[in-house]
């Protein structure tokens, strides 16, 4: 049989022996039971010898004197919690686990969001080909002001060819910031992104093009008509 002393805040010490083989279970009943804590109760061991926390189990040394303390469950369920479903990088400075250094931080949050910055840049590299292929355009029709012997029709040619030239770099400025914008957003934690992106609207530029190559396409007809008459 092993004996120890347990004390409680209201309760003086007394003794609480067990028997080997008994479980960790109906010793920390036993404890409740002789300081009359509920069964229920959850409580923290302290060796008085050290002030170290101890668990109760058979293989607790004879003649050591604890002092017993009752937590508040309700508590201690909420702060797990807590702890359990916050991120890691949405710690407070007083958890072991913070990480420190806002670069590590910002580094550790692109690894996280990898596929949204590789989607990111992929969405930026089309913006720069849709504007090689508006220069391809430009090239063409300003080609064509110089071929064509008509005065008007050169003149024509030359104004669409330049407008091409403005198109392709409202396309990559168009590109370029919401790129920008959206990779400034991926580096913000969960808390801090703001519910409006406040990306450039692509409409300028769609709406732009659109125009241009109404434009071309009435331009190109009526330039064939002309040819065939």
């Amino acid at each position: 049989m092993r004996t120890v002393r347990v004390s409680s805040a209201t309760r003086p010490a007394t003794e609480v022996s067990w028997f080997p083989g008994s479980s960790s279970e109906s010793i920390e009943l036993t404890v409740k039971a002789a300081l009359g804590m509920p069964p229920d109760a959850v409580i923290r061991v302290i060796d008085q010898s050290n002030g170290c926390l101890v668990g109760l189990t058979e293989w607790v040394p004879e003649g050591l004197e604890f002092h017993v303390e009752a937590i508040d469950d309700r508590k201690v369920e909420v702060k797990t919690a807590q702890h359990e479903s916050r991120p890691l990088l949405e710690r407070s400075d007083d958890e072991p686990t913070k990480i420190a250094g806002d670069a590590f931080r910002g580094q550790l949050l692109k690894f996280e969001r990898i596929n949204a910055h590789l989607a990111n840049e992929r969405t930026w590299l089309a913006w720069v080909r849709t504007a090689l292929s508006l220069v391809s355009c430009a090239f063409t029709l300003l080609n064509e002001a110089y071929s064509d012997g008509n005065q008007s029709w050169r003149i024509t040619y030359f104004v669409i060819g330049c407008l091409f030239v403005g198109c392709v770099d409202l396309t990559w400025l168009t590109g370029w910031f919401r790129y920008r914008r959206i990779k400034d957003i991926l580096a913000m934690p969960k808390d801090a992104i703001p519910e409006k992106f406040n990306r450039v609207r692509v409409r300028f530029q769609a709406h732009f093009l659109g125009l241009l190559l109404t434009s071309t396409v009435v331009i190109y007809i009526a330039s064939g008509w002309r040819a065939v008459r």
